[in-house]
This record gives C-alpha cells, sequence and structure tokens, in this order.
C-alpha cells in the first residue's frame, strides 16, 4: 500500500514538473507575440493564421 502511494506521488510531482514548463513555454511564446506585436502587427496576425 505504501509503495502505491510513493509511486502516485512521483508520478503526480513529475506532472505538475511538467505542467510549470509547459505554462513557462507559453508565457514565453506570450512574451515574444506581444512584443512582435509592437513591431509588427500584420506579421503576426500572419503568423496567427499559418498555425
Amino acid at each position: 500500500m505504501a509503495k502505491s502511494r510513493k509511486k502516485t506521488a512521483q508520478k503526480d510531482k513529475g506532472q505538475t514538473a511538467e505542467r510549470a514548463q509547459e505554462q513557462a513555454k507559453s508565457s514565453a511564446m506570450e512574451a515574444q507575440a506581444k512584443s512582435a506585436a509592437q513591431a509588427n502587427p500584420n506579421d503576426v496576425a500572419r503568423k496567427h493564421r499559418e498555425r
């Protein structure tokens, strides 16, 4: 019983780490997009359409 609990805890830690990484990645991309939007709004609109 204790073993399975430990495994679940490790799994949860891994998931939260991945989630934090994803959030950091997306916020970095948003910051990039914002700075790009200030530089050239048309270019950003084109990038969004390409996705």
